[in-house]
């Protein structure tokens, strides 16, 4: 046998007899709920953190959200959009029979960049707030563990 082989089979033997020979250590009574306390504390504090980061978040969405809804509205009317929408109520009989062509130039006017900004704005503030808000409840809670 390889002489590294015979040392760990020989130290191995030690260690069974070593641990076979110790007592065991006993852990102090109030480890497990200083242990929970302090699980629960970090758990408070990092709610902390995402409440007032997602908050920080929401609020800059929400003041980004009124340029971007006067954005899109100016976009609507600039391209047409709004004018072949408008003849969508006021003229439905005419556009009975180009209905095609009527729904291929109102997607052609739609304000693509415009909408998608907004809605990527929109979609931003509502998640954040709602992941703030699920957090508020785990940051701000007091809890007793026994």
């Amino acid at each position: 046998m390889h002489p590294v082989l015979v040392c760990i089979l020989y130290m191995r033997k030690d260690y069974e007899r070593l641990f076979q020979q110790l007592c065991p250590v006993e852990p102090p009574e109030r480890l497990l709920a200083h242990i929970q306390k302090r699980i629960a504390a970090e758990g408070r504090r990092m709610a902390h953190r995402r409440v007032f980061l997602l908050g920080g978040i929401a609020l800059v969405s929400l003041a980004a959200l009124v340029p971007a809804a006067q954005y899109v509205v100016k976009e609507f009317y600039r391209t047409g959009f709004y004018e072949y929408l408008s003849l969508l109520f006021s003229d439905s009989g005419s556009l009975s029979a180009y209905w095609q062509e009527f729904l291929l130039s109102l997607a052609e006017s739609l304000p693509l960049v415009a909408s998608i900004a907004f809605l990527s704005v929109l979609l931003t503030f509502l998640g954040s707030a709602k992941f703030a808000i699920r957090n508020a409840h785990t940051a701000f809670m007091r809890t007793q563990l026994t």
